[in-house]
Formats: structure tokens, sequence, C-alpha cells
């Protein structure tokens, strides 16, 4: 067996092995196409691409089969080598989600920054640790609310806030090692909510948001002259609850010239016990753009009719400003 069918095997089982693996259920929101928001994945992420600075946006709409639809939509941009400092990244990013009956809402917004530096000197390997803090407000609209106390059950809604504010506090890891231009392994570790705030709406609630650990990877291989396999994986431990994603994106290039590179995305992913989705996506020099649509198939299918979420993604890059130019005489001084 030759190398490029070894790594198509391994990717394979890799996928059905985490496919048979344990439940899934979330806290945090979470994105289908995770990787198409870098900083909301692992703070370490920041700044770690090709180019001068990028801009990410998502958007996704949820469960418009079953109740009012839940939309987020996540924003983002970041530098490379901020300020010409080799190896520093900065950002930031703005998170905004309603969901439910109630319109709970939560906004979200975070700095983030980053360091990378080379291990070895062969430059195949680098590792990147990243920080980042963030200012939250969760609110929810009272006269969408019912309480027991409005039928003469009694009670006091005096203690309760229809909005809370927290600050975030999260960080990260990230190795990445590239063995060619088109073949590399990138693995993160990332931990959210290091500080547990508090979430509350009452005055005597001792609500805290549990941290969140995450671990992802991905690994970028040829297998022809046009086409690449991108296996990866997301998990996620929130508290009681855990979330696995693994799956495969296929990359086949239309046309690989630097000043006019086309390439085209098609995947398949699955959050465990939750749902499957299909992606869709394309470079178009310095975009990308992708689109995706689950298809749930957990316990709640019978009322979704396995409808899921819809997203859309885009990320641009814009490449590093040329140096400027320098003036030279044409002709020595004596002539």
């Amino acid at each position: 067996m030759n190398n490029t069918w070894k790594h198509i095997v391994v990717g394979v089982l890799g996928f059905f092995f985490f496919n048979i693996s344990t439940e899934i259920s979330a806290q945090d929101i979470h994105f289908s196409q995770f990787n198409q928001a870098p900083a909301r994945l692992n703070p370490a992420l920041t700044g770690q691409f090709k180019g001068g600075y990028r801009i990410a946006g998502i958007y996704r709409s949820q469960w418009s089969s079953v109740t009012i639809p839940y939309t987020t939509f996540s924003l983002s941009g970041d530098a490379h080598n901020f300020m010409k400092q080799q190896g520093l990244g900065v950002g930031l990013d703005f998170f905004y989600d309603k969901a439910g009956d109630d319109n709970l809402g939560t906004v979200n917004f975070n700095l983030s920054g980053s360091y990378s530096i080379p291990i070895g000197n062969t430059g195949m390997h680098h590792l990147t640790v990243g920080s980042q803090v963030g200012w939250a407000k969760r609110q929810i609209d009272p006269n969408k609310l019912v309480f027991d106390n409005q039928y003469g059950g009694g009670g006091s809604l005096e203690t309760f806030e229809t909005g809370s504010s927290y600050l975030d506090i999260n960080a990260g890891i990230l190795w990445e090692t590239k063995f060619a231009k088109r073949k590399k392994l990138q693995i993160g570790f990332a931990t959210h909510h290091l500080n547990r705030p508090s979430i509350n709406f009452y005055n005597s609630d001792a609500s805290t948001l549990d941290l969140r650990i995450s671990i992802h990877g991905n690994y970028q291989f040829k297998i022809s002259e046009k086409m690449d396999l991108i296996p990866g994986f997301l998990t996620m431990f929130q508290g009681p609850h855990q979330q696995i994603t693994p799956g495969m994106n296929a990359k086949y290039i239309l046309d690989a010239r630097s000043n006019n590179y086309r390439a085209l995305y098609f995947g398949i992913w699955s959050r465990i016990n939750d749902a499957g989705f299909a992606v869709v996506g394309m470079d178009f020099n310095n975009m990308n753009v992708g689109v995706s649509y689950d298809f749930n198939y957990s316990s709640l299918s019978a009322a979704s009719r396995y409808r899921g979420g819809f997203e859309i993604s885009l990320i641009y890059i814009f490449s590093e400003p040329l140096p400027p130019r320098k003036h030279f005489k044409t002709c020595p001084d004596y002539i």
C-alpha cells in the first residue's frame, strides 16, 4: 500500500472511530463551520494565517422547524506579525446570539493576543500560545416570560434582573507542522471561562459558567495534483456536557496560480448523537466562502423532521503591504 492510500485509510478509519464514540450536549453555542470562526475556537489561532490582516464572519440560523429560530452571528478581525513584530498576533472578536421564545440574547466582545515561535532549526514546527479577555452581557425580555406568582402562586420578582454582564478569560495553545507545501498538521488546545463567571439573573442565584475545554486538529495532505484531503475533529467538554465533531473535507484545486488561485471544498461532518452536516466552499484568491446545513438525527428529530441549522461564512485576507521602494541613481556622478 503506497503512502497516499495509507493517508486515506487512516483518515476514513478516524472518521468512523469518532462516529461511534460518546454522547454530545452543549452549554456554550457552537458553529458547524468552527474553523471559520478562529477567534472563538482558540485564542492561539489569532494571527495564524499567511498575509497581513484577516476578517472573518459567520452567521447561523437554527431550529426554525421547531420554534422561533435561534440566530448566531460572529465577526472578527486579526493581524499577522502585528506592528511588524515577528510572531505576534492581535485580534478583536464580536459575537451575538439570540435564542428561544424569551429572546435570550448574548453579546460578547473579546481582545486576543498570540505569540508564535519556531521549534528547531528546520522551520517545520511552530508553537503558538494565545490569551483572550472579553466582556459579555446576557439579556432577556421579561414581557415574554410567565411566572407562577402571576397566577397566585406566590413568590417575588424583586430580585429578578433582566440582564447581567461578566468578564470572560480564555487561553489556548497551538502546534503546527508543515511537512511540505500541501502537507501540514495542526493540533490545538483551548480553555474558555477560566474565571468561571457568574451568569445568574437572580441576586440569590450562584450560577456560574462552567469551564470549557476544547481539543481540535486537522491534517491536510495531497492525493493528486488537483486534490487534497483534510480530515479533522473538534472535541469539547463543559461541565457534564461534551461534544465530539469529526469529519473530512476534500479540496479540489481549479487554478493553482498565486495571482488567480481557485479551489472548491466539499465535506461531511457529524456532531455525535446530534446532527450530521454537509459543507461546501470556495477559495477565490484571498477570499473563502463556506455554506453548511445540519441534518438533525437526535431525539428531537421527531419535531425537527431532521432539519437543523444553516450557516454561511466568509473570510478575507489582506496581503501584507509591499516594502517601500528605494530610489537609486541611474548613472554614476562622474558621467
